[in-house]
């Protein structure tokens, strides 16, 4: 069988290949206990047992190196001629890769790797292996469990003892890592040693080899070996070089074999002196860096310091306890992490409504943190989303039995709900989108049966009434269309009806059946009472009948006023006509007014004249000429100066006047004594006025007993005169107003006192309230008391 198709070689599961070379496969296998190993198969030897022996031989030397720097070999086995070695399963990176991608290493970094390598050096010469094919590739770094860098050599496949007499044809190795001995097959621990002096030259200078290139052919590379010097300084490719280290270097891949390392122990003793240097500072400067990562709370960073402490220094105690704490540390943050994971898929399953999913994450949360808010958060969450979940399939139901019975309506509002309630699902926003459509089509036919119904076409408009009360029974909007189209048919017969009335009243509202119209009109406005055309035309037929008996009231009064005025009964003429005017107004009225009006003026200054003549004599009769004077000068002014009756009345009335000017004057000065009178008692009103005044002004500013006792000293004085006690009443309306202003200020502070259980200082506030109590309104007074046993009462519950 192929070893592509290979599945089992011995007691091993072959899983998957790793790599191929020159004398093999490599795959990756299981033994029969479940352990991962590594197989390697060798390959172009077929039955030739003398080299299986020889491998074999070489095997069980190699078993024996018992070293953590050395890959273990657990078995050697041949399986139908295939020879295979079991060995150690290592997970991890070649040093060749690592120099490849430039992975950054620190220098104690670099030379522990170094110097684990070497270690296993030192013990395989102890047990008389020699490698033979020490390079990068052969360097295999990989992290133990506690995250230590550890450093195995591999592939001694073509590894010998150092006292076997077997030789090769050809040379065995890498051309650019051999020594001189190598390249004339010598086989000595110096050419491992040297070979390890290049692998380390080349970790330091990122990938430059000293001598030769694994391009050259072996006389190429074996003559720039011997002929050329290395690309020392090594200072020339690396900066920073600590003190000893160039000169280790250059020794351990000197070509001299006496001028260089001979063994292992050696180069290994004089590189750890270097590291040692190397390490200190390397640890030093970690150990600030950690404590800057804490600062900075990068516990990540910290810890992962610490491990690059502990991969050069596994036992430095500093940085063992604070990788200790931090581990606990990040485990917290680790569960954190996992808690709030937990949280994301809880909610995606709630988003998803996968409701059992998300019980299932948030009870596994509960189990990392009981007390966590977000997982509280997350299952009130749920709870509202499964009740919203309820709540529409609950309304899902109802659309759908709606929908069944016939009532798009009710089904519309109950699915436009439930989509409102979750925007996202699918299915009832088809279930709205069919809803949806069924009302369109409702609408529609609901337009095209209100349009029939606008054009009067009420029998096409009943066809499509039918047709939607079979779609839709229950809806409101066709129960509407129907009862519309009932209104508007009504009201299509009451029109009708209407016109014909209004015509029939049209063609007998003229000169002569105006009553005929009338009657005609109330018929219909008995029927319809509200029709304003009706009401309208019955207007304009009441206007014309009223136009008719105005006109027969007008020829009938003004007749009347013709005969009245004939008699001279001038009065009533005219009191029948304001009263006909008021009723009707109407020129010929007026004209007729106006002429009765003129006949009763004239007739009225007749009665004028003899009233003046009248009462001059009156008051001559009694001794008053000087009105009888006035009496006829006004008669002279009104019916002019020529008229005889007034002129001898007048002489007479005069020289009566003059004589009782002369009484008069005697009776002036009787007066002016009086009148003196007078005056003093105006002087005591302005005293008492003065007096009133300065009473208010004191009152208004607040010293209402100043103008009490103003008033009293006036009333005393003068007697009590009304204005006195009204203003007294005024100053003590306004000291009681002031007064319950007070009571009113000290029983607002008293309660808000009290509001803040400052009882004592509310009570303060009404035993000063209790000082105006004197002056107050009784209401204030009794709002007082109240107030001081509410506030006692809550002083003694408190």
């Amino acid at each position: 069988m192929s070893p592509e198709l290979l599945t089992k070689i011995g007691e091993f599961e072959l899983k998957e290949k790793l790599g191929q070379g020159g004398y093999g496969a490599v795959y990756k296998a299981r033994d029969s206990l479940g352990r991962d190993v590594a197989i390697k198969i060798l390959t172009g030897f077929g039955d030739d047992a003398t080299t299986i022996n020889s491998f074999k031989k070489e095997a069980a030397t190699l078993a024996k190196l018992q070293h953590p720097n050395i890959v273990t070999v657990y078995q050697f086995g041949v399986d139908n001629t295939r020879p295979y070695l079991a060995m150690e399963y290592l997970q991890g990176q070649p040093l060749s890769a690592i120099i490849k991608t430039r992975r950054e290493l620190h220098l104690v970094e670099k030379l522990d790797i170094i110097i684990q390598g070497t270690e296993g050096l030192k013990h395989a010469h102890e047990n008389n292996v020699i490698h033979r094919d020490i390079k990068p590739h052969n360097l295999m770094v990989v992290e133990n469990a506690e995250k230590s860098v550890v450093v195995k050599l591999i592939d001694f496949g073509i590894a010998q003892g150092e006292a076997s007499k077997s030789q090769s044809q050809s040379i065995a190795g890498s051309l650019p890592y051999m020594s001189p001995e190598h390249f004339v097959q010598r086989r000595t621990p110096w050419c491992d040693v040297f070979s390890m002096g290049v692998v380390l030259y080349e970790l330091l200078t990122g990938g430059i080899v000293p001598y030769a290139s694994d391009r050259d052919e072996l006389p190429v590379a074996y003559g720039k070996l011997m002929s050329q010097d290395p690309a020392l300084p090594l200072s020339r490719h690396v900066s920073d070089l600590p003190p000893g280290l160039e000169e280790v270097v250059a020794k351990a891949i000197c070509k001299q074999k006496l001028s260089g390392y001979e063994t292992a122990e050696e180069f290994l003793f004089e590189l750890s002196r270097v590291q040692d240097n190397v390490k200190s500072q390397y640890v030093t400067e970690r150990l600030a860096e950690v404590d800057a990562a804490i600062k900075r709370q990068d516990a990540t960073a910290a810890y992962e310091l610490c491990n690059g402490i502990l991969r050069v220094d596994p036992k430095n105690t500093p940085a063992n306890r604070k990788k200790f704490e931090l581990r606990k540390l990040l485990e917290e943050s680790k569960r954190n992490q996992k808690l709030r994971d937990m949280c994301v898929r809880a909610e995606g399953a709630i988003h998803e409504k996968r409701f059992d999913e998300a019980q299932r994450q948030l009870a596994e949360a509960l189990q990392i943190d009981p007390s966590s808010p977000t997982v509280a958060q997350l299952q009130q969450k749920l709870a509202d989303i499964r009740r919203v979940q309820a709540r529409i399939d609950e309304l899902v139901r109802s659309a759908q039995q709606a929908q069944i019975s016939g009532n798009l309506d009710q089904a519309s509002t109950a699915i436009r709900e439930a989509a409102s309630l979750d925007r996202s699902n699918t299915e009832v926003l088809r279930f709205q989108a069919e809803i949806d459509r069924r009302c369109a089509q409702e609408h529609n036919l609901v337009e095209q049966a209100r349009a029939l119904v606008h054009e009067q076409r009420f029998r096409e408009a009943s066809t499509v009434i039918r047709e939607l009360e079979s779609m839709a029974p229950r809806s409101e909007r066709v129960l509407a269309l129907k009862e519309l189209a009932t209104r508007e048919y009504r009201e299509y017969v009451r029109r009708t009806e209407i016109a014909a009335y209004l015509n029939e009243a049209q063609q007998l509202a003229v000169p002569g059946t105006l009553q005929q119209a009338r009657s005609k009109l109330d018929e219909a406005i008995s029927k319809y009472p509200d029709e304003r055309s009706l009401l309208e035309l019955r207007a304009i037929v009441e206007q014309q009948q009223e136009e008719f008996a105005r006109r027969q009231f007008v020829e009938e009064k003004a007749r009347a006023a013709e005969q009245a005025i004939q008699s001279k009964n001038y009065v009533d003429a005219i009191a029948l006509l304001e009263q006909a005017r008021l009723r009707v107004p109407d020129s010929k009225l007026e004209v007729l007014l106006s002429k009765a009006k003129e006949k009763a003026q004239a007739q009225a200054a007749e009665k004028r004249l003899e009233q003046y003549l009248k009462s001059a004599k009156t008051s001559l009769g009694r001794g008053d000429a000087a009105s009888a004077v006035v009496t006829l000068e006004m008669a002279q002014s009104e019916f002019g100066a020529t008229d005889q009756q007034i002129l001898a009345l007048l002489n007479e009335a005069r020289s009566t006047a003059e004589r009782q000017a002369r009484e008069a004057a005697e009776r002036e000065e009787a007066r002016k004594s009086a009148e003196r009178e007078a005056l003093r008692l105006a002087a005591e009103r302005e005293e008492i006025n003065a007096a009133i005044a300065d009473a208010m002004a004191a009152a208004q500013h607040g010293d209402f007993a100043s103008g009490l006792r103003l008033i009293e000293e006036n009333a005393s004085k003068f007697g009590m005169r009304p204005e006195l006690s009204q203003a007294a009443n005024q100053i003590k309306s306004a000291r009681t107003a002031d007064v319950t202003a007070h009571i009113e200020t000290l029983l607002a502070e008293a309660g808000k006192e009290a509001q803040t259980n400052s009882y004592q200082a509310a009570l303060d506030a009404i035993e000063r309230a209790k000082t105006f109590i004197e002056f107050a309104a009784p209401a204030a007074v009794a709002k007082l008391k109240t107030a001081e046993q509410q506030i006692r009462r809550a002083q003694q519950e408190q």
